[in-house]
């Protein structure tokens, strides 16, 4: 099923469509997800901004029952459903999904905190986030990969993608940690970082020999490098609300 809704979009794509890069992405949420809830234990789930759709595709073949959704179709997988919305506005009813996944969405939208709003609002109660965003400040932009392109001012980076990239402007709004937070809390969940959960499945997906040595730290000493890390992980939950 692909229901139409308006979708205001930004000029340029970022979807990467890379199936090794993407089916390892895919596996490290899902390892991150087993630690809240077994995979494949019937539960629905949401792929907010799907992309290619492999995050979607993997879980499916997981046993979730799966919903995607992307402000335009650019799947090179299915066996899903596949709906056409957007992310500060999800076409669901509340409390729908048990697990919602944002992975590296929220930089595209120009209002995080009606996106982190939505997330809290489909969840079902008891159900919870994963959400993954690239760090502000972080040295390299991971999508021009300019150094300190983040950091500017909307202008000046307007202007560093023209000049170096031709590109119109610049059309990602990464957040700072304490911002992502601050947002979250404002929207009703409460957090857990992974950052450091993530690193260790880094290491074990793709067994690269500077994810082993991360791997191998202290947690404490990998919780304080998360702050520094280029992408942040959170599992969100739902706050609720006495009556």
């Amino acid at each position: 099923m692909i229901l139409k809704v308006e979708a205001r979009v930004a000029p340029s794509s970022h979807v990467n469509t890379e199936p090794q890069v993407r089916m390892r992405k895919a596996r490290k949420i899902s390892s991150i997800l087993q630690r809240w809830a077994p995979v494949g234990s019937g539960g629905s789930a949401l792929d907010v901004g799907c992309g290619a759709g492999f995050v979607a595709h993997y879980l499916q073949r997981l046993g979730w029952s799966v919903v995607a959704l992307d402000i335009a179709d650019q799947r090179t997988t299915s066996g899903f459903e596949f709906v056409v919305g957007r992310a500060e506005a999800l076409p669901f009813p509340s409390e729908t999904f048990s697990v919602v996944v944002s992975n590296q969405v929220i930089e595209h939208v120009v209002d995080a905190a009606a996106h982190l709003h939505e997330l809290r609002r489909v969840l079902a109660p008891g159900g919870f986030a994963y959400v993954a965003t690239p760090n502000r400040f972080a040295v390299l932009e991971p999508h021009y990969k300019l150094p300190f392109l983040s950091w500017l001012p909307r202008g000046l980076a307007d202007a560093y993608v023209r000049l170096l990239r031709r590109a119109e402007n610049y059309d990602v709004f990464p957040l700072s940690r304490g911002r992502l937070l601050e947002e979250a809390a404002r929207a009703g969940l409460e957090c857990d970082d992974v950052t450091p959960w993530m690193v260790a499945e880094t290491a074990a997906v793709e067994r690269s020999p500077l994810a082993r040595i991360g791997s191998a730290l202290p947690d404490s000493v990998l919780r304080w490098l998360s702050y520094l890390s280029p992408t942040f992980v959170f599992v969100m939950r739902r706050v609720e609300i006495e009556r």
